[in-house]
């Protein structure tokens, strides 16, 4: 009963962070352009879009239910929750039951999770199933029981409809047993190749049906435009670094705790590893972290796709190898040191739940500060009158737009299917229109998208990175042949209204 009441209370934890604040920012450029693919699942299949599409067909039933930004991200929240109750059986299987409340307990008050497990992206659900899958794998190896197998199957082809990430986990959940268990045990061989075979066969179709588009590779035509930096950066050893701080206190902590965090994450991690005589399930845990995350950093010094994000499922099991360390102290040094953790958590905590986020984008890649793009669509349709023109200066307000207007009425509905950015060639130094589609790649340059055509004309800007000079540079241009009327400022998004006095 006490061994109950303790998960209870962790799970009662992990689901109440979860829950706090669950809708109160706005959607972001991810999960609104997730939303509305999900509208319409079947285009990723006809694009040939190399994303896996489980997610966007759960969000396409899903969004049946509840179409709501708080009934969107709910699915999150659940899997969040579930996965720390599958890393307590996970780590009751692995290792002991003292480790797994240490390792259920690390995952529940997790910022980096937290995160994640508010966002309607496949980021809650990956953890989940590689818990899932790694969770059958060992109860196969151990019992070869044929619906362990199956579990094992089922789970990691869902993980590899998931995310590209899931293939790096594959990998090393096979190593595994290569590494550890009898070679002489034909049976088991058999078993667990059949099992392999079986899951490539399932992933094959799409990996033939996205092949022509990998070869293309992005829809890049944009050489001739000032546009952002590169992204993702290129990696550096610093990555590294602060892929482990992100896991250890997330994106939002402030530099003194973040490094007294990781500090005491490094600390009972290399403690954890020094038990590996003691539990050859280290062995797992450390091929389930260290494989996705060096596979990337290596193939990101070809081409950059190194994002912290990717490895959420990696960060399950660095906080094992870490609840191994902690478990290894007596009862009130492990108490004293949970909650050095929690304080250091709720701290980070605090920052994302206030939507403040210090330090470059270096340090959080693919991370900002939460825009208000509800009150910006909001404002639109209030003020938006038939023939004006909508342009854009970066992506990250394209599609939380079109998202937040579909669900207004008025005018400003009509302009839906047009995602147009605004950009200056190189070349000539004069501005351009680009579209966009719901893959977010360019899809059309044409005269029908220029400014000329509307008397007025409503001009978001929002950057990602810092500096702004590019868009600054656009708005000087803008400023050059229209005469600015109107201007406001929301959170992390300015807004301009200018008159075509050409058009008046």
């Amino acid at each position: 009963m006490k061994k109950i009441s303790i998960i209870f209370l962790i799970l009662l934890l992990g689901v109440s962070l979860r829950l706090y604040n669950l809708d109160k920012f706005s959607f972001w450029f991810d999960e609104a352009l997730g939303v509305l693919q999900a509208k319409n699942p079947e285009a990723i299949i006809i694009q040939k879009d190399t994303a896996p599409p489980l997610y966007i067909f759960f969000l396409y039933y899903w969004n049946k239910i509840s179409d709501s930004d708080f009934g969107l991200r709910l699915p999150s929240l659940i899997f969040g929750s579930i996965s720390i109750l599958m890393i307590y059986l996970l780590g009751k299987l692995l290792f002991t039951e003292k480790i797994s409340f240490i390792g259920a307990f690390l995952l529940a008050i997790s910022p980096f999770h937290i995160y994640y497990s508010q966002e309607a992206r496949m980021y809650s659900l990956m953890p989940l199933l590689t818990l899932l899958s790694t969770y059958f794998l060992i109860k196969s190896l151990k019992n070869e029981n044929p619906l362990s197998w199956l579990g094992y199957i089922i789970f990691n082809i869902l993980n590899l409809y998931c995310h590209y990430i899931a293939l790096f986990i594959w990998l090393a959940q096979n190593i595994f047993p290569l590494l550890v268990y009898k070679k002489s045990d034909n049976k088991l061989k058999k078993i667990w190749l059949v099992s392999n075979i079986l899951i490539f066969l399932s992933f094959l179709p799409w990996l033939l049906l996205i092949s022509s588009t990998i070869k293309k590779g992005l829809n890049t035509p944009l050489e001739n435009c000032y546009w952002i930096p590169l992204w993702p950066p290129p990696v550096t050893l610093k990555s590294l670094f602060m892929t482990f701080k992100n896991f250890s206190i997330g994106y939002n902590a402030v530099r003194k705790i973040y490094l007294i965090a990781i500090t005491i994450f490094f600390f009972f991690f290399v403690k954890g590893i020094i038990k590996i005589r003691k539990y050859k399930s280290l062995i797992l845990c450390l091929l389930c972290l260290l494989i996705p995350i060096l596979g990337l950093f290596f193939i990101s010094k070809v081409k950059p796709v190194y994002v912290d994000r990717y490895f959420i499922a990696s960060s399950l099991f660095y906080y094992l190898i870490v609840a191994v360390g902690i478990s290894s102290l007596s009862k009130r040094w492990v108490a004293l040191n949970l909650s050095v953790i929690c304080i250091l958590s709720a701290l980070s905590l605090k920052n994302y739940y206030n939507n403040f986020l210090p330090y470059s984008y270096r340090e959080h890649i693919g991370v900002q500060n939460r825009k208000d793009h509800r009150a910006l669509a909001k404002y639109i349709a209030d003020k938006f009158q038939k023939g004006d023109g909508i342009y854009h200066t970066y992506r990250i307000t394209i599609y939380p737009f079109m998202y937040y207007s579909n669900r207004l009425d008025g005018e400003v509905k009509q302009l839906k299917d047009r995602n147009i950015c605004l950009s200056f060639s190189k070349e000539t130094d004069k501005l351009i229109p680009l579209e966009f589609d719901l893959f977010g790649r360019f899809a059309d340059r044409s005269s029908d998208i220029s400014l000329d055509n509307h008397k007025r004309i409503w001009l978001f800007f929002s950057s990602w990175y810092e500096p702004k000079e590019y868009e600054l540079e656009v708005l000087r241009r803008v400023n050059e042949n229209y005469k600015n009327i109107d201007y406001k400022a929301f959170d992390g998004i300015t807004v301009y209204l200018y008159e075509n006095e050409r058009k008046n």
